[in-house]
């Protein structure tokens, strides 16, 4: 796609830039009439997130590979040892523009655009969920560096950071009919494509393989571009090359919120939005792959391999279209459930795997309790006589006090049960207050989840084993009211089930939290640290 040259509105953006920096703080834009505050942040009208955009990504990388067709089998070597040098295994990556726009109709907009720690970074939220890319995420992909990126390094007024030689030795000889600010980014390529190439040093080739990398692949220069001598210099010494802190991560995406946001807040929007988005931008399609199941799930990309850096292990199957990408996002409520589960089941074999011999407790699987009052043809006897191959570590009902009960309540809610074998009773413990609990009791859920545990404990010879009298059952399900309760737009249910799972567990009240919204953000990081320190972390 053709970039827009210079339209009114970017010269006004800019002078509203200069206008109001104020240093220190960075730069306040103003808002569009739309927008409104929230958590202090600047975040979209939800009605307008299905808006198309012709977006083109220029430092998409998309044009390196020609250059590793040129390079010989030494030559391919040493650049093999530079820090770009994995890029030769890297697949072709797609354009995915529409992905990437999607992904920015969810950003949010810090006031000012600054972390606590100084630091800038992108801010997003997808559903319920808040995300953040920034230098620590782009250097974990790209392998590259992380450091502090020079702000006039590479740039027009660049006051030769690198080095302060007069002379430029790289490129006198690479280009001994040029100056220093003559040489152009079409030139590089020229020379890569042109017989001259064969004739370099080998060395002197690959510089100027990865100078051009840089530049078009990477940066998103155009031909006519100037190469700054900066790149030069530092070229010339590839030990410093592969330890330069390539972190320009922000600088050059920053802008795509302003664009966006300017074009939702005219009144009349006849023309479609297009923009332009220089700087390497093939890192956060990685990330938005990471961050976004639904798009694995559609198998718009595959991960191959665990191999690091992350960049990779990562290929695009197609170029997508703009049906592809409402489709992951439609997408995207069923895999958050798919992976609420994924998540509860693990942390539930944790704690079982974890559990002591003498604990009086047992565990079932997250389908337990609804599978045993709906579906018919499930059989748990295996589980409930503590037989079951899988997980390996079940115990028998006999041997245990109490069975806690993960809880799924359709379409998208958890909840959590304890059943007290020797009172026959289940207390029910919600983080959404009592609409769960109402609703299985109107809905004989209960009475049918009773009436099957009753036949199942009968066919286990669980009164037998235990070596107590059979009474009738008459289980009473009881809600506690007394429990922590999740703010209505976080989506934490699965988090606070895994809360009260533990506490039970580890004979702790469950209790009412002070601040329940910060203890579950507490206890989401230390769940991720446990199950990655794992042997049951996902793969």
């Amino acid at each position: 796609m053709s970039s827009i040259k210079c339209p009114e509105w970017v010269k006004q953006s800019k002078r509203r830039k200069a206008q109001g920096r104020v240093a220190g703080r960075g730069v306040h834009v103003r808002r569009p009439n739309f927008v409104r505050p929230r958590d202090n942040m600047y975040s979209h009208d939800f009605s307008l997130m299905n808006t198309k955009a012709f977006a083109n990504l220029k430092g998409s990388g998309g044009n390196i590979w020609e250059v590793f067709e040129v390079l010989d089998d030494a030559r391919r070597a040493i650049f093999r040892n530079t820090v770009f040098g994995y890029f030769i295994d890297v697949p072709r990556l797609q354009g995915d523009a529409l992905l990437f726009h999607k992904m920015f109709l969810h950003q949010i907009r810090p006031d000012p655009v600054l972390s606590p720690d100084g630091i800038k970074r992108l801010y997003f939220r997808v559903g319920n969920t808040k995300m953040v890319y920034g230098p620590e995420e782009f250097c974990l992909i790209t392998g590259f560096n992380f450091g502090e990126y020079p702000k006039n390094i590479g740039r027009k007024g660049s006051e030769k950071l690198i080095s302060s030689k007069k002379r430029c030795l790289l490129r006198e000889r690479l280009f001994p009919d040029h100056t220093n600010s003559s040489v152009k980014i079409g030139d590089l390529k020229s020379l890569i494509l042109n017989q001259t190439f064969l004739a370099l040093d080998d060395l002197d080739a690959v510089r100027v393989c990865l100078i051009y990398i840089l530049c078009e692949g990477f940066l998103g220069k155009e031909v006519n571009d100037r190469v700054p001598q900066d790149w030069f210099y530092l070229a010339e010494n590839l030990d410093l090359w592969n330890s330069f802190a390539w972190d320009f991560t922000y600088v050059d995406l920053e802008d795509t919120w302003n664009k966006i946001h300017h074009y939702l807040s005219l009144p009349e929007r006849g023309q479609t939005l297009k923009y332009s988005v220089s700087g390497f931008t093939a890192p956060i399609r990685i990330w938005i792959y990471e961050m976004i199941p639904a798009v694995r799930a559609c198998e718009f990309a595959l991960r191959k391999n665990k191999d690091l850096p992350r960049m990779k292990r990562w290929s695009g199957t197609k170029k997508l279209k703009w049906v592809d990408v409402n489709k992951i996002w439609s997408k995207m409520q069923s895999i958050t459930k798919v992976s609420c589960v994924q998540h509860i089941t693990i942390w539930y074999r944790l704690l079982m795997e974890r559990r002591f011999e003498s604990d009086r407790h047992t565990i079932m699987p997250p389908n337990f309790f609804v599978s045993h009052a709906l579906e018919e043809g499930q059989d748990w006897r295996a589980f409930m006589a503590g037989i079951a191959t899988y997980p390996n570590f079940m115990v028998a009902w006999w041997d245990v006090d109490t069975v806690l009960l993960p809880i799924h309540s359709s379409p998208n809610h958890w909840l959590f049960g304890e059943l007290r074998l020797a009172s026959m009773e289940v207390h029910i413990y919600d983080s959404l207050g009592r609409g769960a609990y109402e609703k299985f009791k109107s809905e004989g859920i209960f009475s049918k989840f009773e009436r099957r545990v009753a036949n199942y404990l009968d066919k286990i010879k669980y009164w037998a084993r235990r070596n107590i009298p059979r009474i009738p059952l008459n289980m009473q399900f009881i809600y506690e009211e007394n429990v922590p309760q999740q703010s209505s737009h976080l989506g934490d249910c699965g988090v606070f089930l895994c809360m009260f799972m533990e506490q039970l567990v580890s004979g702790q009240p469950i209790r009412v939290l002070i601040d329940p919204k910060n203890a579950a953000l507490e206890f989401r990081l230390r769940m991720a640290k446990i199950i990655w320190g794992s042997s049951l972390a996902p793969l």
